[in-house]
């Protein structure tokens, strides 16, 4: 794990830059990200210098990692071995560098279980890729000429790039491996690696990491001992966590892999399959609802700090958001003090958290936003949307928004006659169950700005936006 890092040249994106401190005068970093502008490029002695920065920064069993054009991959390899510094693996990104969701390294097996069960990718790329990788040297060309490439890079006496993943449990393992990737929420979510042990097919094990700060994989693993059980009985697969450390700059987890495909990519290839995993997720939603189900009086301070407090800070995005704030001001003033059922929530059941098993069992990971008490229906209506929206691989949230819940004209059939079932029964009254679905919307856009690089945007602030201009 890194704990010194720097990065050499203009060209590293947002998602690939290091959370950590650089290395003081004199010192040694454990990464070096090498990532050239093509202005840099063109001054005649900035490769060499570059290069002969990085090699005089990286610790003993530091990595360095390579992102530039395809057509100089060769010479900056040959600029590395002259100072002893060798290519020690090699990865895709998919979808490419600046939209970055996984490293996948070029080996077949890990390459195979990405491709296959964790990344929505189009399938003529994915027979390409997996193609290619059957054979060692297309690897190889595949690795120098892709423009969504990088390489990871040290010197020969370093331990292997992914070695802490099974070092942790005391395991040593010939050829560790790892598909890496990162949650939607880049800005501040966590980093997910699958860890690979030599050849095998599947993954022997998953680590969460991200910075100290809760909520976090030590926050995570305290939520699945307290939910997880009843969860699992109401009809989903749930990861056991196995070990939790937190140091300074990170905190970790490492838990059960799942068995199964990503829901994300089986509906980006099959989108006709959208209306049975809704149905199946809502079976299980059902089930676990009502054994998590409590009724409590709600005081006012509750409704503040759950829904009037992220709508205060939202509504300077929205069109007339002090007029939305009123809105909800008053709805909330009708269910203060009465009876509301809640129920355990995940809070983040988009398709990429949804594993499917060969058999149609169902698993959730990612229990970091999940809570004990929440307003029923907000997790129907998140995965609802979200599995529209994967069936086209994310490329319009609103688009989705508005295929299920646009207008009793444009709304889906299948997600209000799941919506009524659930409705009967928690035996919900209509004023919680129009208050659970401007409460989702909030949190969602609440998280999303709280999250991104880019503020005043984003597909669930868009989604909100419409919501608030329906209650005019």
């Amino acid at each position: 794990m890194a704990h010194r890092a720097t990065v050499i040249g203009g060209a590293c994106p947002e998602v690939l830059r290091p959370r950590r401190p650089e290395p003081g005068a004199g010192g040694h970093a454990d990464l070096v990200v090498l990532a050239p502008t093509r202005d840099e490029l063109r001054e005649p002695t900035w490769l060499e210098s570059a290069v002969e920065a990085t090699a005089a920064s990286l610790a003993d069993d530091g990595v360095v990692y390579v992102l530039s054009p395809p057509r100089l991959r060769w010479r900056i390899v040959r600029l590395l071995a002259e100072r002893g510094i060798a290519i020690k693996m090699s990865f895709i990104h998919d979808p490419d560098t600046v939209g970055l969701r996984c490293l996948v390294p070029l080996s077949p097996a890990a390459a195979t279980y990405a491709f296959t069960n964790l990344v929505a990718t189009r399938p003529g790329r994915r027979r390409i890729v997996l193609l290619a990788l059957r054979a060692g040297w297309i690897a190889r060309l595949l690795a120098r000429a892709l423009p969504g490439a990088g390489l990871a890079a040290g010197r020969p006496t370093s331990r292997p790039l992914f070695d802490w993943l099974f070092a942790l449990r005391s395991e040593d393992i010939h050829t560790p491996l790892a598909v890496v990737s990162v949650s939607w929420r880049s800005a501040g979510g966590s980093l997910v690696a699958h860890g690979f042990a030599g050849g095998a097919p599947g993954p022997a094990i998953v680590a969460k990491v991200r910075g100290p700060a809760p909520p976090g994989p030590v926050e995570e693993a305290a939520i699945i001992q307290r939910l997880g059980r009843a969860a699992s009985d109401a009809g989903v697969a749930v990861p056991e966590p196995l070990l939790v450390e937190t140091g300074e700059h990170r905190a970790l987890m490492l838990e059960t892999a799942l068995e199964g495909s990503v829901a994300a990519a089986i509906l980006a290839e099959t989108p006709a399959l959208v209306p049975s995993l809704t149905r199946r997720l809502v079976e299980w939603l059902e089930n676990w609802n009502a054994d998590t189900r409590s009724e409590e009086r709600l005081a006012s301070d509750w409704f503040e700090q759950e829904v009037l407090e992220p709508a205060r800070a939202l509504a300077p995005l929205l069109p007339d958001g002090g007029r939305y704030v009123e809105w909800l001001e008053s709805r909330c003033r009708t269910l203060a003090g009465t009876a509301v059922p809640l129920v355990a929530t995940h809070n983040d059941l988009t398709m990429v958290n949804v594993f499917v098993g060969r058999s149609g069992s169902l698993g959730v990971v990612d229990w970091e936003s999940a809570r004990e008490q929440g307003l029923p229906l907000v997790d129907f209506y998140y995965a609802a949307v979200d599995a529209a929206a994967a069936a086209n691989r994310y490329a319009d949230r609103f688009a989705a928004f508005r295929e299920q819940f646009g207008g009793e004209a444009g709304s889906s059939s299948t997600v209000r006659e799941l919506e009524r079932r659930l409705v009967a029964a928690l035996d919900l009254r209509p004023e919680v169950v129009e208050l659970a679905f401007h409460v989702c919307w909030i949190q969602h856009a609440d998280a999303e700005q709280r999250a991104t690089l880019e503020p005043a945007r984003g597909p669930f602030l868009e989604i909100l936006r419409s919501v608030a201009d329906s209650v005019r």
